[in-house]
């Protein structure tokens, strides 16, 4: 799969893209919305739409790696020895979802995230692509580990009262 990127803006409802670029009729695209306010986000429980920031370079052609549900995934890989289904960054214990918590909650560039946690800049717009289709299960094996942690008292507070 080759990825390419465009710089556009929306003009009445409709994307126009920059430089004079056109792409073919009913070719399927990815949008990003950089800077987006508040009060046009969705409250809903998906991820937050990713920036654009130097995201020029990242036209490649994607070689073999790691199958999921049809996407190969060069820098990302099941950890068999984890009970989780999601995915970790390859040769790190590092889920993929910390990687969309960097970039969505701390609000951290992909090219910071690259470099403070030392990856390929490749490897974080994987992370956060495969969060974006993943979601729903995400969320919901979170859901579950948080439900067992309850269950198990791990967010009561202590009580360190004299007996």
């Amino acid at each position: 799969m080759s990825v390419a990127t465009f710089e556009g803006i929306v003009e009445q409802g409709l994307i126009r893209v920059k430089n004079g670029a056109s792409l073919p009729d009913k070719i399927k695209v990815y949008i990003i919305v950089p800077d987006l306010e508040a009060a046009h986000q969705t409250t809903n429980r998906e991820p937050l739409p990713a920036d654009l920031e130097q995201t020029d370079d990242l036209k490649r052609e994607v070689v073999e790696g790691q199958s999921i549900a049809g996407k190969v995934y060069q820098h990302l890989e099941r950890r068999s020895e984890k009970k989780s289904q999601e995915l970790f960054v390859r040769g790190r214990n590092m889920r993929a979802s910390t990687i969309w918590h960097d970039r969505f909650i701390s609000r951290f560039s992909p090219a910071r995230i690259a470099r403070e946690r030392d990856l390929p800049l490749e490897a974080v717009y994987e992370a956060l692509d495969y969060c974006q289709e993943n979601w729903e299960s995400i969320c919901r094996e979170k859901d579950l580990e948080r439900q067992r942690l309850e269950e198990m008292g791990f967010f009561q507070k202590p009580n360190f009262a004299k007996q």
